[in-house]
């Protein structure tokens, strides 16, 4: 019986945010943005453990069980605020995980407060329990084709192959293909996870081999990444994944060209045929680039679908046990902030109405649909 593992997963996240409220004088614990994080995150806001010491230039840091951190006061942004990180490394996000946390959620959450991502690393695991029980391919396949050119890539200058060097007790760190460089905001790896965790996190590694493909997105690309996942209806992290190393990564089967000229330069690989068992891993998928994006474009957009997943069940539990003053509570709601509306919120929702093919509105014009809209749930709760 085949024991295979084909796993994807978030492997580290980055995210950059400013707390205008604390430059205030407000609390930390009474600052809305934190309190919701906290609890997407899957804890309480008296489970965080503050501490005075700093970490990569952030004077201080709260830690949230084992491995989540949220560093605060660290360097100013643009407009002089001090910015503030959630930094979710590889056992963060699996504690994430395990706390049943939902990533879609998290990143939507994140996005629509307009957080900055500087980095999220997605991940592949291919792992093989049994001895003998062999995937579609193993990393030395993968090795010999991208040796011999077999392959096609797309947007990668460089790629470098690290063979298995061997550590003083004679141990091996297993290969490791990786495509970009250091200063790369997109960086595709392939590597021995299990040469990897026994290693250099001396672990015990029950299985008989754990391929990982590693895609890591920086800066700019970790913003489109995030954005690119927000416009999903579904949240199918495998088949995005799957899509997105499609579009990065092809194996290929050597033209009858390539057989009779071996020693020829030039060789046309992205017409060769894409090995079989390529496709079968990958699932026949259509390739998914990465690109600019207007974030505007997708704001209200994502505010709507992180309601949908976010809010819907709260005013559900509102409206159950307090249904006489739904409707006022709705009211509250929408008027509460309506004095603040500022240009920004403009701009948003006449980008959003250009996308829908909607007629501009003037500042005038989005406060009297405010209040059409007030007094439509005002009439709504008098009946």
């Amino acid at each position: 019986m085949k024991v295979i593992k084909n796993n994807v997963s978030i492997d580290y996240l980055k995210a950059s945010f400013t707390l205008p409220e604390l430059e205030d004088g407000i609390g930390l614990y009474k600052i809305d943005f934190y309190v919701y994080l906290l609890e997407i995150l899957g804890f309480q806001v008296n489970e965080g453990v503050m501490s005075d010491k700093g970490l990569n230039g952030f004077r201080s840091r709260i830690e949230l069980g084992e491995y989540i951190l949220i560093l605060l006061n660290g360097p100013q942004n643009k407009t002089g605020l001090p910015t503030n990180m959630l930094e979710m490394k590889g056992s963060a996000c699996r504690e994430f995980d395990k706390r049943n946390g939902d990533w879609a959620i998290l990143l939507d959450f994140l996005l629509m407060f307009n957080c900055n991502f500087t980095r999220i690393d997605i991940c592949n695991d291919i792992i093989e329990d049994e001895p003998g029980v062999h995937y579609l391919f193993d990393l030395n396949i993968l090795w010999n084709k991208i040796s011999t050119y077999e392959f096609h890539s797309r947007g990668f200058a460089k790629r470098t192959l690290f063979d298995s060097a061997r550590t003083k007790d004679g141990t091996t760190l297993g290969k490791t293909i990786t495509f970009g460089t250091r200063s790369s905001e997109c960086v595709l790896q392939i590597y021995d996870k299990k040469a990897e965790r026994t290693v250099v996190a001396k672990e015990e590694v029950w299985a008989n081999s754990w391929i990982r493909f590693e895609i890591r997105y920086m800066q700019s690309k970790a913003n489109q990444f995030v954005l690119r996942y927000a416009k999903q209806d579904f949240k199918d992290l495998q088949l995005l994944f799957s899509g997105l190393l499609s579009e990065l990564l092809e194996f290929k089967e050597p033209s009858d060209y390539k057989l009779r000229h071996p020693t020829a330069i030039v060789q046309r690989r992205d017409v060769w045929e894409t090995c079989p068992w390529w496709n079968e891993h990958l699932g026949n998928v259509k390739r998914i680039k990465i690109q600019n994006q207007h974030s505007l474009e997708t704001t209200l957009i994502t505010n709507m679908k992180w309601m949908r997943r976010s809010v819907s069940k709260a005013l559900s539990r509102i409206a159950a046990a307090d249904p006489d003053n739904f409707f006022n509570f709705i009211y509250d709601l929408i008027n509460i902030k309506k004095d603040n509306i500022e240009t920004k919120d403009i701009y948003m929702i006449n980008d959003f109405r250009k996308i829908m093919g909607m007629k501009k509105y003037s500042d005038e014009e989005v406060l009297n649909e405010i209040d059409k809209i007030s007094n439509s749930i005002k009439n709504m709760k008098e009946k």
